[in-house]
């Protein structure tokens, strides 16, 4: 039953924790509270590990669930490994056959012994710190941080852990910058200043190839000479030497840069050897849609790939993590998506990206004939990126209504999606996919390209409490065991295990420790729907139907 904040209960709560307050200077003991001012569950926003929880729908609740989205995505690029880990500018900086040492070996081990030196610094300042990886360090951006003290998140002061380990790491990088440039007379004599005022570094060819010989060392060194502590950033201590070195050889070779975004393009890559692979299953998907979509086989005779490669992704995609948890269908996604390649939906992201992600330029009008207009795969990266980027703004996920009309004069009307919940599971989905891809630079989260599941199998680290009563046995028309229960809830949340251990703590309320084994977004979807009441929870575990509000809580 509920206590509304007034009550007599309430007010002897308040009494109690006012004299307990007061306790050093008054010397009165507060007194013990009773069981009736004692609550048997929490909300989850006050995350406990005796109690059971339920989810607050309050304002603390509800920003409580909007903070955790980033712990969430954090734990699932957790395990992954950056794409870009051990990107080598093989075009350049590193051209295959080249070496920047001469072959002289004497230098190359003096190179190698600075760098491991550098590394081992770097190493020191992760262990003692708790650190995760050697970005965080350079960055300056730490996730997790080993602190002096508990209470200093709210110590604005100088000198707190966040600036000791960033002065830390910049005496490092100064010490090995001026070691860099002092067989030069030091960084001031290699820096001449214009008439403007302006800096510009003067460097000569042998403070180039040391700049390379750095770079090698750690990006395209053997395998048995690599240094086995984190040292990528030990080139870019001189990155001013590096960037004038390689702008100079492109003016020289007549190279240009294009405009280009590399994980779109990486994205593109990867998009269609996934195509390729699985050529029967894409083309009898290609089949299905125009079969059950006419739009789509008339953009399909106009675009070709330019669709259909892009909605194949988001079919496989959305099969894995979506349609089973909402009633959207492909139908709504394949709209929305062609809404958003004609520049129909109207956001306020990025004019120049508007731009960018006119995949189609030409809406086709139902009365008039189709005609080819372009079936080029250039772009659909890039444009898929921004689409999910769409999803996961706020804007989308406030809309309060969607319009999917392609506007086109289809005498059949198209959908309109008037209920907020309808959408707000694909608006979480694509939130954590996006910034996963965004901290990985991997496409595992869409299940394109080298998509690895077993590494990403771990078990919770910390234990959901749930009442007792969630597993107790009925004897009715539909009865409950325990473990009919376990398999529903396995099978709607994608777990492969879940533990469970019974923790008596007194008649009225004992409850169940569980944790459970699968990925990330598993363990995620199993403690979101155990923040569900229990009695709604037995019931859609009676019915076998899986309950629809949970899926969008975060």
């Amino acid at each position: 039953m509920a206590i509304q904040e007034f009550s007599e209960v309430c007010n002897e709560i308040a009494r109690k924790c006012a004299i307990a307050v007061d306790f050093p200077k008054s010397g009165e003991p507060a007194e013990p509270l009773t069981a009736h001012e004692q609550s048997d569950v929490v909300p989850d926003y006050m995350f406990s590990v005796i109690k059971p929880m339920y989810r607050s729908c309050r304002l603390n609740g509800q920003l409580y669930r909007k903070a955790k989205k980033v712990e969430e995505v954090l734990d699932m690029s957790e395990i992954s490994m950056s794409v870009f880990e051990h990107d080598v500018d093989e075009q350049i900086l590193c051209p295959p056959g080249f070496d920047p040492f001469g072959g002289d070996d004497l230098k190359r081990m003096h190179v190698r012994r600075i760098r491991d030196e550098y590394a081992a610094r770097i190493q020191q300042l992760l262990d003692e710190y708790g650190v995760c990886d050697e970005a965080s360090i350079v960055s300056g951006h730490i996730v997790s941080l080993k602190r002096l003290a508990t209470m200093e998140r709210d110590d604005y002061s100088f000198y707190h852990t966040d600036k000791i380990v960033e002065l830390r790491y910049t005496r490092i990088y100064h010490q090995y910058r001026a070691y860099f440039f002092e067989e030069f007379g030091g960084e001031s004599a290699v820096y001449q200043r214009d008439p403007s005022g302006k800096c510009s570094l003067r460097c000569d060819k042998n403070m180039e190839m040391k700049a390379l010989q750095w770079y090698k060392a750690c990006y395209a060194e053997e395998h048995r000479y690599r240094s086995s502590s984190p040292c990528m950033s030990f080139p870019w201590v001189v990155w001013d030497v590096l960037c004038l070195y390689k702008r100079n050889k492109m003016l020289s070779q007549g190279m240009t840069t294009p405009s280009t975004h590399p994980l779109a393009d990486r994205f593109s890559v990867e998009i269609q050897k996934d195509i390729d692979k699985n050529f029967e299953e894409y083309e009898i998907f290609c089949v299905e849609i125009c079969e059950e979509c006419e739009f789509v086989q008339r953009y399909h005779v106009a675009y070709g790939p330019r669709l259909m490669h892009p909605l194949f992704v988001l079919k496989k995609w959305l099969t894995a993590e979506l349609f089973r948890f909402c009633r959207l269908t492909m139908e709504h996604i394949a709209l929305l998506f062609i809404q958003f390649g004609l520049g129909l939906l109207k956001h306020s992201t990025n004019i120049s990206d508007t731009v960018k992600i006119r995949l189609f330029p030409h809406k086709l009008i139902w009365s008039e004939k189709v005609y080819m207009v372009d079936h080029s795969t250039n772009g659909i990266g890039l444009a898929l990126i921004f689409f999910i980027r769409f999803l996961a703004s706020q804007e989308f996920s406030m809309c309060s209504s969607l319009n999917l009309s392609l506007d086109d004069g289809r005498p059949m009307p198209y959908p309109l999606l008037m209920r907020q919940p309808l959408w707000e599971p694909l608006h979480q989905l694509a939130f954590r996919t996006y910034h996963h891809i965004a901290v990985s630079g991997r496409f595992d989260s869409m299940y394109i390209g080298e998509v690895v599941h077993d590494w990403s199998e771990s078990e919770s680290r910390d234990p959901i409490i749930v009442s007792s009563s969630l597993l107790k046995q009925s004897y009715g028309e539909s009865p409950l065991s325990a473990h009919r229960i376990l398999d529903l809830l396995r099978e709607w949340t994608g777990v492969s295990q879940i533990l469970t251990r019974n923790m008596h703590q007194n008649r009225r309320n004992d409850v169940i420790l569980i944790t459970s084994v699968g990925t990330a977004t598993a363990r995620q979807r199993l403690s979101r729907l155990l923040l569900l009441p229990i009695e709604q929870l037995r019931r859609a575990i009676r019915d076998e139907i899986m309950p629809l509000s949970w899926a969008g809580d975060y």
